[in-house]
C-alpha cells in the first residue's frame, strides 16, 4: 500500500504552528525589549537616565542612594510627615468631589493643609541637605558639582532637542 507522504513515520508539519511559534518568539522578544530599556531609562547608566526637570530635583537626584534615603526619611521625621496622610487627603479630596454639593471651604481647607505639610517637609529637606553638604569633604563637595554640571548638560540637550 502506497502513501502520498514518502514516508508514512513523518507526519506533515502544520504550518499554523510554525506561525504560532514566530508569534511567541515575537511577542517574548517585545516584553524583553521594554524590560531592559525601562531598566536602561530609571535604572541604568547616568548618561541614558532622564535629565532633571528642575534644579530641585537634579539637586536631590544627584546625591548618592543611599544619602538621599537618609534624607527623605529624615525629612518626613522632621515635618511631622507620616505614611498614608496623602491617601487620606486624596480620599477626602475624592469625597468632596462625589458630594452632591462641592463644599469649598473644605477643600480650600484640605489643600492649605497639603500645602502646608509640603512645606515643611520641603524645608525639613532643604535643612537635611544643607547638614549633608556642610559633611562632605571638598572632594565629595567638587565630585556632586561635577554630577550637577552633567545633569545641567542633559537638561540644555533635552531642552534644546524639545524645541526644534
Amino acid at each position: 500500500m502506497m502513501s502520498d507522504h514518502p514516508n508514512p513515520e513523518v507526519k506533515p508539519r502544520r504550518k499554523w504552528v510554525r506561525w504560532l511559534l514566530i508569534a511567541s518568539l515575537g511577542l517574548n522578544l517585545l516584553v524583553v525589549g521594554l524590560a531592559v530599556g525601562t531598566a536602561l531609562r530609571f535604572a541604568g547608566p547616568e548618561p541614558l537616565r532622564a535629565p532633571p526637570r528642575s534644579m530641585g530635583v537634579a539637586v536631590i537626584r544627584e546625591l548618592p542612594p543611599e544619602m538621599r534615603r537618609d534624607m527623605f526619611r529624615r525629612a518626613r521625621e522632621a515635618s511631622g510627615e507620616r505614611r498614608g496622610s496623602a491617601s487620606r487627603d486624596w480620599q477626602a479630596l475624592i469625597t468632596l468631589l462625589q458630594a452632591e454639593t462641592f463644599d469649598r471651604a473644605a477643600a480650600a481647607d484640605l489643600l492649605a493643609r497639603q500645602t502646608e505639610a509640603r512645606g515643611r517637609f520641603e524645608k525639613s529637606l532643604q535643612v537635611s541637605l544643607l547638614d549633608k553638604l556642610n559633611a562632605m569633604s571638598p572632594a565629595e563637595r567638587a565630585a556632586y558639582a561635577e554630577r550637577l554640571m552633567e545633569a545641567q548638560e542633559r537638561h540644555k540637550k533635552r531642552k534644546d532637542h524639545k524645541s526644534r
